[in-house]
């Protein structure tokens, strides 16, 4: 019955509020998110039944002198006897030299066993966004009249920061160390606000879709024997997320072999956007990741190559540094990466 009522109250938070509203802002993205802790679905929060921290750099268009920069710290563990796993988080994203968010927000995870190695995980992330424009407030060439600030900053009214709550829920059924599938929706109050006064800005809900499989190496009963956590496999996943006018996909497959970890990516960005008459480059993406790890310490780097445009230094740098350490009463194998 407990776990029926942590069920029906962190479904009721996906519920709410889910008019169709115009978007105006779009989120970040990470293309390692199997790099990034529960980053996601926050029902994946404690998934590794460990202590767990993580760091994660962004750096995007690097040639451009509004470049993007993103940083990711992450927290957290599995509380193995009440079934429930607990995560904090915070983001800074910085998108061109004078508009930066910052966001910080706690997770809750709780596992529903469904018969031997088969379980539901329950996520609910609250969060609270902080964003801040500067004086100059411009993106140069990455930036739309009519968007964030629609050339008001001459405004009296001008405020410096923004400050508003978040929400987002996720679920996934989860065979363990085999199979997953999941959804989460992000900004499940599709948040708004302003630097100028009648000036909204919508932070639009995000719908995420995921299913990722992996493949054990080393068990001689074959896939479906052993749901230890083996040092060497494979995995492949599929994952497609819309945001307001943005639809994208991506399939990702890689190995872990003696310790060493080979990845490669494909995103594709299914948007055909044209406002007054210019049509917007379309974000399709070819990834290359390499990494490793030694004892709890990993690490990780992916590569992104612009395929859809060749110039303005069409590319991308992501670092990832995940530890992991399982707890004195809980040494089963901890998940490396789920690329």
């Amino acid at each position: 019955m407990r776990k029926l009522s942590v069920l029906l109250l962190m479904a009721s938070f996906a519920t709410t509020a889910l008019a169709d509203d115009p978007a105006q802002e779009m989120d970040y993205t990470l293309s390692g998110h199997a790099t990034s802790p529960f980053s996601l679905n926050p029902c994946y929060v404690g998934e590794s039944n460990a202590y767990r921290a993580g760091l994660n750099y962004r750096m995007q268009w690097p040639k451009l002198e509004n470049e993007y920069r993103t940083m990711r710290l992450t927290y957290d563990q599995n509380f193995y006897k009440l079934v429930s796993s607990v995560g904090a988080h915070y983001v800074y994203d910085g998108q061109a030299k004078d508009y930066k968010s910052h966001e910080m927000g706690l997770t809750y995870s709780h596992n529903i066993r469904v018969t031997e190695g088969h379980y539901v995980r329950l996520g609910l992330t609250a969060a609270v966004f902080i964003k801040k424009v500067g004086e100059d407030g411009a993106y140069g060439d990455q930036w739309q009249n009519g968007s964030l600030l629609d050339n008001s900053l001459e405004d009296d009214n001008m405020k410096e920061k923004a400050v508003f709550p978040d929400f987002t829920f996720g679920a996934a059924y989860v065979m363990e160390n085999i199979f997953s599938a999941g959804f989460a929706i992000y900004h499940i109050s599709a948040p708004r606000y302003g630097f100028v006064d009648d000036d909204a800005v919508e932070l639009p809900r995000r719908y995420n879709f995921h299913v990722r499989y992996m493949h054990n190496l080393e068990s001689s009963a074959g896939l479906w024997g052993n749901r230890g956590k083996a040092e060497n496999y494979i995995m492949g996943t599929l994952n497609f997320q819309h945001q307001g006018e943005y639809n994208i996909g991506s399939v990702n497959v890689g190995a872990f072999v003696s310790h060493m970890m080979l990845g490669v990516a494909y995103r594709h960005d299914f948007r055909n956007m044209e406002v007054d008459g210019v049509k917007y480059a379309k974000l399709n993406t070819v990834s290359f990741m390499i990494g490793g790890s030694y004892k709890g310490l990993q690490a990780y780097y992916t590569y992104d190559l612009f395929t859809s445009r060749k110039s303005n230094g069409s590319w991308s740098h992501e670092f990832s540094i995940v530890y992991a350490m399982a707890p004195k009463h809980y040494r089963y194998s901890c998940p490396v990466v789920y690329w």
